[in-house]
C-alpha cells in the first residue's frame, strides 16, 4: 500500500516537472521572440530615453526653481534649459568613463535602468503621505510608459523605422503620457463625504431632532455680522513705507552662519541685528478710537510678500470699525535650503516690537494713526508658525525677562485680550524647555481638515494649555472646517500647501473654494473680536454652537469646541490614571455593557495624523443598545447658578465610515438626584457629532484609499432647564450623571470635559 502511494506521488511529481519544463521553454521562447522583435524595431533608440530623462529632470528642476525670487516663467525656462544640457553632458561623460573603465557599451544600462530608478525616486519624493506600494506601482507604470514612448518616438521620427509595432507603441504610450500629464496637472478627485455629512444633518432635522429642537429652549440667536461699512484707508510703514520705523536686533532669539548668512544678508541688505519693522495698516478714516488687530503670517518663501495676503481681512475688518496691522516677518522665512530653524520666539518678539511701533504712531500727532487706536483693546492673530508665535507673544507680553536668557529684558505689557491661531504649529519653540501655557486670555483656534502642511491639528495642544482663573470672564473656542486647507487663508499662498513639483500630486479638487474659506475666517474673526474686544457677549453664542445662530456660513461641515472660565469639570481625566475616579473629589466611574472602556491619550498619531491634542479622555466602545457610562458623586452636587450641562465627544468609529454605514452620533444624558428622581435629554438637537472625516490629501491616497481619519471633539452644551423628568427633580442634589447609549446598537467614542457651566 505504501509502495503504491509512493509510486503515485513520484508519477505526479514527474508530470509536474515535465509540465513546468514545457511552460518554461515556451515562456523562454516567447521572451526570446519578443526580445528579437523589440531589438529589431527599437535598436539604437537609447538616445531617445536619455533625451526624455534629460527633459524630465530639467522640467522638475525648473518647477522647483519657481520661487527663487525672479519672475516664475523666466526662472522655469532658464533652469529647465540649463539642467537639460547639463544632464546630456553628464550622460556623455558617464558613458565615456564606463567605456574606458569596463570596455563595455553602457548606453542601454544608462538609458534604461538609471532613468527608471530616477522616475520611481521622483514619485517617492512627491507622493506626500501616500502608501509606499501605491507610489511604487505608479512610479513603475509611469517609468515603463515613458521609456517605451521615448524609444518608439525616436524610432519613428529619427530612425524612420515605421513598423506596425513602433506605430502602435507610439500611439498607446503617447496616450499614456497625456494621461500622466492630465493626472499631474489636474486638481485630482472630489471627496463625497462633505455632501454626505451635510445630508446627515438635513435628514436629522427633518426627523425627531427637529421636533426636539422646536420644543427646547435653544432658540435661534440673531447675530449682526456685518454692519454699515466705514470708509477706510491703508498705509505702509518701514524703511520704504509711508511711515518711518526703527530696526531691532533679533540675534538673541535666532541666528545663522556661513553661506546661509551671506545669501540672506545679500538678498535683504541687512542682517539679523538690524531687522526693520515693516507692515501694512488698514484703518477707518473717520475719527474715533478703534480696537486693533495685529496679524502675522507663517513660514513661506521669503521672497513672497506674505503679509499682504491678509489684505482681504484688513479691508473687511477696518470697514467694520477695527484697525488692522499685518506685520511683515518675511525676513524670518525660508529660502530654498537657507531657512531658519527654531525661530518662533523671534517671530513673537518681532510682533511685540511692531505693536510698540504702532502704538507710538498712535501718540504721534504727525501721523495718520494719531489717536486712531484704543490701546486697551488689542488682539493678535497668526497663521501657521505665526499662529504659534502669537501665543508665545502673549506669554512674553507678561514677562520681564526672556525665559531662555535672563540677561535679556522683556518690557512690553500691552493690553492683549485675545489670541487667534489659524492653522498653527505648536512646540517648535518651548520657553525654558516647557510648553507655552496661557492664562486669562481669550483664545480662538481655526484649522482645516485638508491642511497639507500642518497635517495634524497641532494647535489643540496650545488650546488645552489655555486656562482661566476664578471669577474671570474669558473663553476659548476651536472651529474645525471640512475641506479647508492651509494656504487659502492667505491670498498669496493659495490652494497648494506644498511647493512644486510635490504639489502636482496634491488632491486640490477636494478643497472648498478660496472665497468660502476666507469668508469663514472673516466671519469668525469679526464675531470673536466683537465678543472679546467690544464686549458684545451675545456673540459668544456663535463659538458655543454656530448652528444655534442665524449666521450664514459657507456650505461645509464644522466641528466646534468651547470652554469658558465658568466651566466646572466633574471629569476631565487629567488627575490620574485610575479609570474609576473622576476629577471632582468623591466621583466614581463605571461602565455597563461596554465591550471596552478606559482612559486614553489624545496625542498625535504618526499614522493618521488625526489629533493635535495632548490630553486624556475616556474611550467607550459598545455593541449593545443598553450600554451606559455612569458618573456617581459621593455627595449631592448642586448645579444652582449653572445654566448648562456640557461635555466634549468625538465619534472614532472608522469602520462605519469605510463601510459607509455611518450616522450622526446621539445618545441620552440622564441626571439622577439624591431622591432617585431622574431627568433626561437627548443630545441630538444640541450638536452634530459627525463620524470621522475620511480625508484624502494626495491623488495617490485617493487611488489607494489611504484615508487620514480626522477626529475632533465636538462640544455638546445642553441648557439645564431642557432636562425633562420626574416631578420635583432637584437640580441642586445631583448624585449621578449617566451617558446612556440607547440610540445606536454599536459605537466607539471618546469623551472629555464633562461638567457644568454658566
Amino acid at each position: 500500500m505504501k509502495m503504491k502511494r509512493k509510486q503515485e506521488w513520484l508519477f505526479i511529481k514527474n508530470m509536474k516537472e515535465k509540465l513546468n519544463n514545457k511552460l518554461n521553454k515556451k515562456l523562454e521562447r516567447l521572451i526570446r521572440v519578443c526580445t528579437i522583435i523589440l531589438k529589431k524595431n527599437l535598436r539604437g533608440t537609447n538616445k531617445g530615453v536619455i533625451l526624455l530623462s534629460a527633459l524630465v529632470t530639467g522640467v522638475v528642476a525648473g518647477l522647483s526653481s519657481m520661487e527663487i525670487g525672479i519672475p516664475e516663467p523666466i526662472a522655469f525656462i532658464i533652469v529647465t534649459v540649463v539642467v537639460f544640457f547639463l544632464y546630456l553632458l553628464a550622460a556623455k561623460l558617464v558613458i565615456w568613463l564606463l567605456k574606458i573603465a569596463f570596455k563595455i557599451q553602457p548606453e542601454y544600462i544608462f538609458a534604461v535602468v538609471l532613468p527608471f530608478i530616477g522616475i520611481i525616486s521622483f514619485f517617492f519624493t512627491m507622493a506626500y503621505k501616500a502608501t509606499d506600494t501605491a507610489c511604487a506601482l505608479l512610479g513603475i507604470l509611469f517609468a515603463v510608459i515613458g521609456i517605451l514612448f521615448a524609444r518608439s518616438f525616436y524610432a519613428v521620427f529619427f530612425k524612420r523605422v515605421r513598423s506596425v509595432l513602433n506605430m502602435s507603441l507610439l500611439i498607446i504610450t503617447a496616450c499614456g503620457c497625456i494621461s500622466m500629464v492630465i493626472f499631474l496637472t489636474g486638481g485630482g478627485f472630489h471627496d463625497s463625504y462633505i455632501s454626505e455629512y451635510i445630508q446627515l444633518v438635513s435628514d436629522a432635522e427633518d426627523g425627531t431632532a427637529k421636533e426636539a429642537l422646536a420644543s427646547s429652549a435653544m432658540e435661534t440667536v440673531h447675530l449682526e455680522v456685518t454692519g454699515e461699512s466705514l470708509q477706510i484707508d491703508s498705509v505702509s510703514y518701514g524703511s520704504k513705507g509711508d511711515l518711518e520705523s526703527k530696526s531691532i536686533n533679533l540675534s538673541t532669539f535666532v541666528g545663522y552662519e556661513g553661506f546661509t548668512e551671506k545669501i540672506r544678508d545679500f538678498y535683504w541688505g541687512f542682517g539679523i541685528d538690524e531687522v526693520p519693522l515693516v507692515g501694512q495698516i488698514w484703518y477707518p478714516v473717520d475719527g474715533g478710537s478703534y480696537p486693533v488687530l495685529f496679524i502675522i503670517h507663517g513660514n513661506h518663501i521669503m521672497t513672497a510678500e506674505s503679509h499682504l495676503g491678509y489684505a482681504y481681512l484688513g479691508e473687511y475688518l477696518a470697514g467694520q470699525g477695527y484697525v488692522v496691522v499685518s506685520v511683515d516677518e518675511n525676513f524670518l522665512n525660508g529660502y530654498l535650503d537657507f531657512g531658519l530653524n527654531n525661530e518662533n520666539d523671534a517671530r513673537a518678539v518681532l510682533l511685540l516690537e511692531n505693536i510698540g511701533q504702532i502704538l507710538q504712531y498712535n501718540e504721534d500727532a504727525s501721523t495718520v494713526l494719531y489717536q486712531k487706536i484704543d490701546e486697551s483693546n488689542i488682539a493678535v492673530a497668526g497663521h501657521s508658525r505665526g499662529g504659534e508665535a502669537v501665543a508665545i507673544a502673549a506669554l512674553f507680553n507678561n514677562y520681564d525677562r526672556y525665559p531662555d536668557n535672563g540677561g535679556h529684558t522683556l518690557d512690553y505689557h500691552y493690553s492683549i485680550k485675545s489670541v487667534i491661531a489659524i492653522a498653527p504649529t505648536c512646540d517648535q519653540y518651548k520657553p525654558a524647555g516647557s510648553t507655552v501655557a496661557l492664562q486669562d486670555v481669550n483664545y480662538l483656534l481655526i484649522h482645516g481638515s485638508n491642511d497639507q502642511d500642518v497635517n495634524s491639528t497641532m494647535g489643540l495642544k496650545q488650546y488645552e494649555n489655555v486656562t482661566f482663573g476664578e471669577n474671570t470672564d474669558y473663553f476659548k473656542s476651536f472651529l474645525y472646517i471640512a475641506g479647508a486647507n492651509h494656504g487659502q487663508f492667505n491670498t498669496i499662498w493659495g490652494r497648494c500647501d506644498r511647493s512644486l513639483p510635490e504639489s502636482l500630486l496634491l488632491n486640490t479638487n477636494s478643497l472648498i473654494t478660496e472665497a468660502d474659506q476666507q469668508d469663514i475666517l472673516k466671519t469668525s474673526l469679526k464675531l470673536f473680536l466683537d465678543a472679546t474686544l467690544l464686549g458684545e457677549k451675545e456673540k459668544k453664542e456663535f463659538f458655543m454652537n454656530c448652528k444655534t445662530t442665524d449666521v450664514v456660513l459657507p456650505d461645509t461641515v464644522y466641528v466646534q469646541s468651547y470652554s469658558d472660565s465658568t466651566f466646572e469639570a466633574v471629569c476631565d481625566f487629567e488627575e490620574d490614571t485610575d479609570i474609576t475616579t473622576g476629577t471632582k473629589e468623591g466621583v466614581s466611574l463605571f461602565a455597563a455593557s461596554m465591550s471596552y472602556w478606559g482612559e486614553t491619550r489624545l496625542s498625535a498619531s504618526s499614522e493618521s495624523y488625526a489629533f493635535g491634542y495632548d490630553n486624556s479622555a475616556v474611550q467607550l466602545r459598545w455593541s449593545s443598545p443598553i450600554a451606559s457610562y455612569l458618573i456617581d458623586l459621593s455627595s449631592p452636587y448642586s448645579a444652582a447658578g449653572m445654566n448648562y450641562f456640557q461635555l466634549d465627544a468625538m465619534n472614532v468609529d472608522e469602520e462605519t465610515v469605510k463601510n459607509k454605514e455611518y450616522s450622526l452620533l446621539s445618545f441620552t444624558i440622564e441626571l439622577t438626584d439624591s431622591d432617585g428622581r431622574k431627568a433626561m435629554v437627548s443630545t441630538a438637537s444640541y450638536a452634530d457629532v459627525f463620524p470621522p472625516f475620511p480625508v484624502l490629501l494626495s491623488k495617490l491616497e485617493y487611488l489607494s484609499k489611504s484615508y487620514h481619519f480626522k477626529e475632533n471633539l465636538q462640544t455638546i452644551r445642553i441648557p439645564l432647564k431642557d432636562f425633562e423628568g420626574d416631578n420635583n427633580f432637584d437640580i441642586n442634589k445631583i448624585t449621578r450623571i449617566c451617558l446612556l447609549f440607547d440610540q445606536t446598537d454599536t459605537g466607539n467614542i471618546k469623551a472629555d470635559n464633562i461638567g457644568f457651566s454658566k
